[in-house]
């Protein structure tokens, strides 16, 4: 969830020719359905996409080895194949709905569906106030950031995790080969809170930063210098932040480098069990400006803990009418269509 609704990289990854993607709708069936699939192949690499709203349920699941991708497509994210037939596919699970029975919980069905609505523009609401307070103090931070002192930090960080080339532009021996620079969010507002979906594996950066604007500007940085170098980046852009200026960027990942640079802050702190070092961005601000403007960002600070909060309550609602809704659903579904499916799809990743 955005200041603007709902986000997704994920159609970057759809947009991949040579996957075949298998695009579900069907209301309340698709992630249960998604799940029982990854489940079944939990020897295959994969990558999976979790809800926005609630973190414990699927919404697409990625087979790299296999170039097949199976996503859930019902409001609010809706995906279409690029090429039908081609590179990929629409599946109907509401063909295995019994209408009649769904018929007789039309008016309960109605309330859930409204109530569905209304807790999500007040969720929207709330982000979109929290943005402006955030998007205040960012700026605020910004007029005071030691830019000589942290340029300087830069340079010391480069010279000490970055090769001169990657390992792809030295195998090609083309030294103007620029790395891969791709977007997927790993951090979102959702029922759970502000939820970032921490790596387990790798050499770990936190950048410990309240206000973002230091870190934005050291991991622009780093993403320019990394990719002229020749290795890819994947960044996440900042939930919150994604209005302006293509949004702000939260966390990179180097993957032939093994390495994460996650941002931490009051309203979104952090704490990986394995880390290379954690940065305190304090010293990379004029304290004695930031100290005339203590007052307001201090209110900032407190409006957006309070703003998070409510949203947060708001997806709790959206999360738990969702899930009633599905119960209803769940009673109406034919087994047999779903088996049909189900066995196509896991005959093309066998």
């Amino acid at each position: 969830m955005s200041p603007s609704g709902y986000k997704t990289n994920f159609n970057e990854t759809l947009n991949l020719t040579d996957y075949f993607t298998y695009i579900l709708k069907g209301e309340a069936s698709c992630s249960g359905f998604i799940k029982r699939i990854t489940d079944e192949f939990s020897d295959l690499d994969k990558d999976i996409y979790y809800c926005a709203v609630d973190p414990e349920s699927i919404d697409a699941v990625v087979f790299p080895e296999k170039k097949i991708i199976i996503c859930d497509s019902i409001t609010p994210h809706l995906f279409e194949p690029k090429i039908a037939g081609i590179s990929g596919q629409i599946v109907n699970l509401s063909e295995s709905w019994d209408t009649e029975k769904l018929s007789a919980e039309r008016s309960l069905l109605e309330e859930l569906h409204a109530s569905l609505i209304s807790q999500s523009e007040r969720a929207e609401r709330c982000i979109k106030a929290l943005s402006t307070v955030v998007y205040d103090n960012f700026d605020l931070a910004t007029r005071t950031v030691l830019l000589e002192k942290l340029d300087a930090y830069f340079g010391r960080l480069c010279k000490k995790i970055l090769p001169k080339h990657s390992k792809n532009q030295q195998d090609d021996n083309n030294d103007n080969k620029r790395g891969k620079v791709s977007y997927k969010l790993i951090t979102a507002i959702t029922a759970l809170g502000y939820t970032t979906l921490t790596p387990k594996e790798g050499g770990i950066y936190i950048l410990d930063d309240d206000y973002f604007a230091g870190s934005n500007y050291l991991l622009s940085r780093l993403i320019a210098e990394a990719a002229s170098r020749g290795f890819d980046v994947t960044v996440s852009l900042n939930p919150i932040m994604t209005d302006s200026d293509s949004g702000k960027v939260l966390h990179i990942h180097i993957p032939e480098l093994s390495l994460w640079f996650l941002t931490s802050s009051g309203i979104a702190p952090l704490d990986c069990s394995e880390k290379i070092t954690t940065v305190n961005f304090k010293r990379f601000y004029a304290k004695n400006l930031l100290s005339a403007k203590r007052q307001r960002m201090r209110f900032n600070s407190d409006a957006a803990m309070s703003l998070l909060s409510e949203a947060v309550g708001a997806l709790q609602t959206v999360r738990d009418v969702k899930s009633s809704t599905e119960k209803y659903y769940e009673k109406v579904i034919e087994g047999t269509v779903i088996e049909e499916v189900k066995a196509k799809i896991v005959k093309s990743l066998q």
